[in-house]
């Protein structure tokens, strides 16, 4: 949203900066949908894939805080 509003706001100022902005955007939204179809496609296939860095702070966030004080 951050890029395309900056698209949208350049083009006021800087217009050569909006394809910039706007291809900037297309990468941030392709960077997240294509780790979403492969976690979907691993979790329809049966198999348990975790991603790197949000699998430790889903695990922090679903851990009780009672279970997290007493461990």
């Amino acid at each position: 949203m951050l890029c395309g509003v900056l698209a949208i706001a350049s083009l006021s100022f800087l217009p050569e900066l909006f394809s910039v902005f706007a291809w900037l955007g297309v990468g941030a939204w392709v960077g997240g949908v294509v780790p979403w179809v492969i976690v979907m496609w691993k979790t329809l296939s049966g198999d348990e894939w975790r991603i790197p860095i949000a699998a430790g702070w889903a695990e922090r966030l679903a851990t009780p805080v009672s279970a997290a004080a007493s461990s």
